[in-house]
């Protein structure tokens, strides 16, 4: 079954953002979801941080291409969403524990 959000996030050298970044997203109120991390050849251990992640957690994928930014990174991670809905974010953002339930149920009321 497809999760009903994609969240797509780009990675260059976010190795010191990741940790509570990831404790945003596994503690939300709303768990139907997949995170896309798309590492954007990262010097800094992140894609190394990251597949230990992506192992212990099914939610999580890890994809890898050579440097070219951000936005490339983010139509990366788009190929491979499953998602209902896409969010984009970035490795340093943290959201609020119910971010994702309060973004979903505007959705769906506003049939989006």
């Amino acid at each position: 079954m497809n999760p009903r959000i994609s969240i797509i996030i780009p990675v260059y050298n976010g190795q010191p953002y990741l940790t509570k970044t990831l404790s945003c997203l596994q503690n939300q109120s709303f768990q139907d979801f997949q995170v896309i991390f798309v590492d954007d050849d990262s010097t800094d251990g992140s894609a190394d941080f990251l597949r230990e992640v992506v192992a212990t957690d099914s939610r999580f994928t890890l994809l890898c291409q050579p440097h070219q930014g951000a936005g490339a990174a983010r139509n990366y991670g788009l190929t491979a969403a499953t998602g209902d809905y896409i969010l984009f974010s970035d490795c340093d953002d943290l959201l609020q524990p119910n971010a994702l339930e309060t973004l979903y149920q505007a959705a769906c009321t506003a049939d989006a």
